[in-house]
């Protein structure tokens, strides 16, 4: 879904080359240097991404995406975790977090 109709790709493609979900190391996180993060766990709502990205803080530190601002927490089960409308909307939180204030893509 996030590279297909986001636009993005992610940091598993980066490392693995595939679209699997699989669990990445710290320091393939690290190789990858994302310039966005999105912490949107399956089974897991907003406040408790928000509590695991505050958790994460020290290691997320060394990003590039730290550094700009670009770590973003959603919540992974409504909007990414499940079939149905909503997703449609969790491709809209992805585009507004990697391309907001790029009016040819973001449009309010």
């Amino acid at each position: 879904m996030v590279e297909k109709w986001s636009g993005c790709r992610t940091a598993t493609s980066w490392v693995t080359n595939t679209c699997k979900s699989v669990q990445l190391s710290w320091q393939q996180i690290y190789d990858a240097d994302p310039d966005l993060v999105v912490i949107a766990c399956c089974g897991f709502d907003l406040k408790r991404n928000e509590k695991d990205a505050l958790a994460a803080r020290e290691l997320l530190k060394p990003l590039r995406a730290f550094k700009q601002g670009r770590i973003y927490a959603a919540d992974g089960n409504l909007y990414f975790a499940r079939p149905g409308p909503a997703l449609r909307e969790g491709i809209a939180i992805l585009s507004r977090c990697a391309y907001d204030g790029d009016k040819d893509v973001v449009n309010e």
